[in-house]
């Protein structure tokens, strides 16, 4: 073999190799890059993002249903606390010095005020599922372990990481589960948990991707998954869930403009 050959030959194998060590690393190292853009995003003061979620899945007659959540939020930390703004739907949630506000938007009645104080033992449980409700826990990253996961893939491009991790077939009911009790708060969601927890997960698959950029912020995160479940004696159906969260800003120092809340009324009701 001639020495421009040679020097072709190795030249190739070395881009192999690099596409190898970027494209198909190992479980722990692309976990790792994800877990430190996890850490940083629970670790930060303010952001702003966008969450979208589309389901299908039988009802309780088995017919087949489809359901959808869009929302776009801004949200600050202090502490434990936070202060949020968030439309969903005809609603905006805002969320300020502990009390819950939602400006509901129906024809003529515009501008209709509810508060709900989180004060006292309940404040805790009250603070969190508005967290859910407004997808803050998916917005800053989802937990993942290694020994769930069966397939993990980490490829990087000028702008940012992509880790994508394929889940093992026997925890997919777990982070489905997980998915829906943490992250997502609509009509549809109850009907879809209590049908995942009634049966079982035949085969199927979940791939969570996340896109990191260069400062180590989680920029996108999506979560998809089809199975087919099979429920009690009923035939198997196929479940789809797709989710997925992109990071407009984070720790820019967002200041949210809240309304007057002086006309909003004492309760939810």
């Amino acid at each position: 073999m001639n020495k421009k050959k040679t020097t072709r030959v190795l030249a190739l194998i070395s881009i192999m190799v690099l596409m190898t060590i970027i494209s198909g690393c190992g479980t722990d190292e692309a976990l790792q890059v994800y877990d430190d853009a996890r850490a940083k995003m629970q670790k930060a003061a303010d952001m702003e993002y966008s969450f979208k979620e589309e389901d299908s899945c039988p009802d309780e007659n088995g017919k087949m249903t489809s359901g959808s959540m869009k929302l776009e939020s801004a949200v600050v930390f202090s502490g434990e606390d936070f202060e949020a703004k968030s439309v969903l739907d005809n609603q905006t949630i805002y969320v300020k010095d502990d009390v819950e506000y939602v400006h509901v938007d129906k024809g003529r009645n515009r501008g209709k005020g509810i508060r709900l104080p989180l004060q006292g033992e309940d404040k805790d449980v009250t603070l969190k599922m508005l967290e859910r409700l407004i997808a803050v826990d998916m917005a800053k990253g989802i937990e993942l372990q290694s020994d769930h996961i069966k397939k993990a893939d980490m490829t990087e491009n000028k702008d940012y990481t992509s880790c994508e991790f394929t889940i093992k077939e026997e925890y997919i009911e777990e982070y489905l589960k997980k998915l829906f009790t943490e992250y997502i708060l609509t009509d549809d969601s109850p009907t879809l948990l209590v049908f995942i927890t009634t049966g079982e997960i035949t085969d199927g698959d979940l791939t969570i991707k996340a896109d990191i950029d260069k400062d180590g912020y989680i920029k996108a995160e999506n979560f998809k998954c089809k199975v087919n479940h099979k429920a009690n004696q009923s035939a198997a159906v196929d479940i789809e869930v797709n989710a997925s969260v992109r990071i407009k800003s984070v720790d820019t120092g967002i200041k949210i403009d809240f309304p007057n809340f002086k006309d909003y009324g004492d309760s939810l009701f």
